[in-house]
């Protein structure tokens, strides 16, 4: 038995990386949704997230399993999101990323004894 063509009102919310999960798929929303309920419906091989009322991202159906929907020219939120690998029907791959923190030591002006903020709010270890 295959998936219904229509699937209206699914309730996900957006994870970390900016996605909504639709059958071990994920796809990209705008990365201001992270954390947010969203509703997804499925109608003919297209699925559409919905956010207070607006449509927040519009996707062909993915027909695999556990692959990513970041289109080509999305959104410039999607921009922020880790590198992937495009296959040829715009499905993609993530790829592990790797940040590295450049190595910043505030001026001795800056830094504070923990006494005054202490003395600020009170109290003491």
């Amino acid at each position: 038995m295959g998936r219904p063509s229509s699937r209206p009102g699914l309730g996900r919310r957006v994870q970390r990386d900016a996605t909504v999960e639709v059958d071990t798929n994920r796809y990209s929303v705008p990365w201001r949704l992270i954390g947010e309920a969203v509703q997804v419906s499925v109608t003919d091989g297209e699925l559409r997230v919905h956010h207070a009322g607006h449509e927040a991202a519009r996707h062909l159906e993915l027909g695999g399993r556990r692959q990513v929907r970041r289109p080509a020219g999305a959104p410039a939120g999607h921009r922020r999101l880790p590198a992937a690998k495009a296959d040829t029907e715009g499905a993609v791959t993530p790829t592990p990323v790797v940040a590295t923190l450049p190595a910043v030591i505030p001026s001795a002006e800056l830094q504070r004894d923990l006494t005054e903020y202490e003395a600020v709010v009170g109290g003491g270890w």
